[in-house]
């Protein structure tokens, strides 16, 4: 009797501290802020896969032939990916002058980008080197935007996030990247395809170069509402800065009472102030390398898993059964892409993101053996539904674990100065896979998913050995678990600045 009273006067206290938590957050203004920064992630979603949708649209207007169209194809959807790298490899950098401010130079890269490839894309046949010349330059400064955009953004969002809401936040950036997707697919049930009949009637329409130019119109809306409405930057960022005056400002809009305010600063004081034990950068990154390691392994799993295979070969399947046909399954597969990701942000902070991301590649894992034993060139009756089905069940497993847990566990383990760098890791991995893909579906076929199959293997056992949880703790308690040195020498977390010094003395 005593226990259960004991038990239901703890139960009591936490809930009235849980009930004290959302009291002093002011969630309308976090919702908003949390929008503002998300037209990011949609940019980032759509980037990536409207050029596809809209392939067919560019092979009628320039009338591309079967062989033109794939060496374009390729080289135009390459450009993104190495534009990204190369954004997010210089994300440490811009983001030492603020998290805000990085945004404003990614909206730079997003608007002049959008009218290089829409505004100022000729698309006379006579002039159609120079219009692809425009069109390629653009999509590299797009490129640039998203790669700035992917380090960004969940980095900012966990900085502003209250503890209890980091996790179902976090997971919010990859739900409005596949929310993007499955607008670009719908876009391209509208646009025309490549087997048009009126190539100058295309060219003169303006359906695609809205299309191309509407995330200009995104980066616009995100610089307005920042300037208009959120005019702070991160708590973190002005920490590390000693900016006091302005730290307490962006406390203050997000929680309600000074009570708030004070913990908070209290906590990113202390961790400022904390002197580091190991002494020199390098002391600072053998301590924290095994966090460095487990953050470069996760951003490479995200893209091992085999989703750029799955997405790239399930269009051929669906051609099968005609091109009107198939651009509507493929409007299905990005919807269950979308839908799938409500699962992450459901479960994300109830079984914890070490949990998910084993489950995912387990998941995974197996989908993409079925996939290797369905698979046909010629694919028809059962072999083309279990194909199909499998196709539809391996992007529930990824979206619900890889796809969006892994960016948020970036930016919950690593210094920001890192993050960088496993940022430029996935869209290297992204690279490597989009060039290799298509040689091993027409070299090895079937084999090709089985070769996913064992690094998802490899990569279950990864996660099982080394990653750690990270639900309900402080980004400064994520990162200390990886600490190589006995508890009581660990090293706490320094200044943005002073990690930053640290890593390029190291490289």
């Amino acid at each position: 009797g005593i226990n259960a009273e004991y038990m239901g006067l703890q139960n009591n206290q936490s809930m009235l501290h849980r009930e004290e938590e959302e009291k002093k957050v002011r969630l309308g203004h976090l919702i908003g802020y949390l929008c503002t920064l998300l037209i990011g992630s949609v940019i980032f979603g759509y980037q990536i896969s409207i050029y596809g949708s809209a392939l067919g649209t560019f092979a009628c207007m320039y009338e591309w032939t079967e062989e033109e169209k794939d060496k374009w194809n390729s080289i135009l959807t390459t450009l993104i990916p190495i534009g990204a790298m190369i954004g997010a490899l210089t994300s440490g950098i811009v983001m030492k002058y603020g998290r805000r401010q990085t945004l404003f130079v990614c909206a730079g890269f997003s608007i002049v980008g959008s009218f290089f490839v829409s505004i100022f894309h000729s698309v006379d046949i006579e002039h159609k080197a120079a219009g692809i010349a425009f069109f390629s330059f653009g999509r590299v400064l797009l490129g640039l935007s998203v790669g700035l955009y992917s380090s960004v953004t969940p980095a900012y969002i966990g900085e502003i996030a209250p503890k209890k809401y980091a996790g179902i936040f976090g997971a919010c950036h990859q739900l409005l990247v596949t929310f993007a997707i499955v607008v670009t697919y719908f876009i391209g049930i509208l646009l025309p395809s490549e087997d048009c009949e009126e190539n100058q009637e295309v060219r003169n329409s303006k359906g695609w170069r809205v299309a191309m130019f509407f995330p200009g119109i995104l980066s616009f809306l995100q610089v307005i509402s920042l300037l208009a409405f959120y005019r702070y930057d991160s708590p973190t960022f002005y920490s590390e800065a000693d900016e006091r005056e302005e730290l307490t400002k962006a406390l203050e809009a997000i929680y309600q009472d000074e009570a708030g305010v004070r913990e908070k600063i209290a906590e990113l004081q202390n961790a400022l102030k904390q002197s580091v034990a190991g002494g020199p950068g390098e002391s600072l990154f053998k301590q924290y390398k095994m966090a460095f390691i487990v953050g470069i392994a996760i951003a490479a799993f995200q893209q091992l898993t085999g989703i750029n295979i799955v997405i790239f070969y399930a269009p051929i399947v669906f051609k099968k059964q005609g091109e009107d046909t198939a651009k509507v399954l493929s409007f299905v597969m990005s919807l269950i892409n979308f839908l799938a990701t409500f699962g992450a942000v459901f479960f994300v902070d109830k079984l914890g993101r070490r949990l998910l991301l084993i489950i995912g590649s387990i998941g995974c894992g197996f989908f993409l053996f079925v996939c290797c034993l369905s698979f046909s060139e010629q694919p028809s009756g059962a072999s083309s539904v279990i194909f199909t089905v499998s196709i539809y069940a391996f992007i529930v497993m990824f979206e619900i674990s890889h796809g969006p847990i892994s960016w948020l566990y970036l930016s919950e383990i690593l210094f920001n100065a890192w993050m960088g760098f496993a940022i430029a890791t996935n869209w290297l991995v992204v690279i490597v896979v989009s060039l290799t893909t298509p040689h091993l579906i027409g070299g090895i076929g079937r084999w090709t998913y089985f070769i996913y199959f064992i690094l998802m293997v490899g990569a279950t056992a990864f996660i099982i050995v080394f990653v750690k949880e990270t639900k309900g703790k402080t980004k400064e308690e994520c990162i200390e678990q990886y600490a190589s040195v006995p508890k009581d020498l660990k090293v706490n977390l320094v200044s943005q600045q002073q990690i930053t010094l640290n890593f390029t003395i190291i490289y």
